[in-house]
């Protein structure tokens, strides 16, 4: 088997792969680029692009590097990265045709909230329309057709905002508004989802008072359930949910980890506890925060629960 990094990998397979795309690709444009994600990652793939079009798609690479790693053969590879392209662009060239205002329909590709850490993503936030919430901020996704029992979005980026005529204050709203419709808020026990007992919705009335155990905020998806926080209402329904207050634990963002003030933790064996959970079982690219919080609902924001305790211990003094 041949030896090669990834980076030679995808310099091949792009040199190779035009002669297993249809007659309609021939012309196809591709260059091996690491593509930027969240968190300040980078994925390679393959940039493809027409010319004329205005906008292109991204074939990543890890899963056929991989295969090729294992010893599948290059006519095998071509064949399933040829028929992925034909997807990706057909997909692209339909939905680089929606973008437009008059024909963008909100039913088919909803916008949907997405909570990432400020800090890592400084070079992406300036690309995109967000929000800041604090240490985190919002950005926006575009929903597109997947697989059944998955969930695919594009970022939604500056030119896309402008291409559909989105005002921020009429983005964030329609991205709430859907956000809500298509990602319910959720909240169970985390020992009860261990054991694979399904999450309930927030809105259902508790059948009992929540005990003081670690539970799970997240959506009927655990899809950028973390974004569920800034939902109206939602720090509100927590609050009468867990009685005395509560802490905010950034477990990834698809979910936060709520703990009730009297969990009988300071607040370092909780940053413990989320750096522990970040090192085990988060990715890179998923990682949302690695502090405890909790929501100053007089000010709506989040405050780091240092700084609470710190307050409440002054007071009793």
């Amino acid at each position: 088997m041949e030896q090669m990094d990834l980076t030679q990998f995808g310099e091949q397979l792009a040199g190779r792969l035009r002669d297993s795309l249809p007659p309609s690709l021939q012309n196809l444009m591709m260059q091996m680029e690491w593509k930027p994600k969240l968190n300040g990652m980078e994925k390679p793939g393959l940039s493809l692009m027409l010319p004329g079009e205005p906008m292109g798609a991204v074939l990543y690479l890890s899963e056929y590097y991989e295969a090729f790693q294992q010893g599948a053969s290059w006519e095998a590879i071509l064949q399933e990265a040829a028929h992925a392209c034909s997807r990706a662009m057909e997909q692209q060239k339909a939905f680089a045709g929606n973008m437009q205002a008059e024909a963008f329909n909100p039913a088919a590709h909803p916008i949907a909230l997405q909570l990432v850490n400020r800090n890592r993503n400084r070079r992406l936030l300036q690309e995109v329309p967000c929000r800041m919430f604090g240490d985190f901020a919002m950005v926006y996704r575009i929903c597109v057709p997947a697989e059944p029992g998955s969930q695919a979005s594009i970022l939604l980026d500056k030119r896309m905002q402008q291409q559909l005529s989105l005002s921020p204050e009429a983005l964030h709203e329609q991205a709430v508004r859907q956000s809500q419709e298509l990602l319910e808020p959720t909240f169970s026990p985390l020992m009860g989802l261990a054991m694979g007992q399904s999450a309930r919705l927030l809105s259902e009335s508790p059948s009992e008072a929540c005990c003081p155990e670690p539970y799970v905020l997240s959506n009927t998806k655990v899809w950028n359930g973390a974004a569920a926080l800034l939902y109206p209402g939602v720090p509100e329904q927590l609050e009468e949910r867990m009685g005395a207050g509560y802490y905010l634990l950034p477990s990834s963002i698809h979910e936060w980890m709520v703990l009730p003030r009297d969990c009988g933790l300071t607040e370092r064996e909780m940053q413990e506890l989320v750096r522990s959970a970040n090192q085990d079982a988060v990715t890179a690219e998923e990682f949302l925060g690695d502090r405890a919080y909790q929501y100053d609902r007089r000010q709506q924001r989040l405050v780091p629960a240092a700084g609470l305790q710190k307050q409440r211990e002054e007071r009793m003094r």
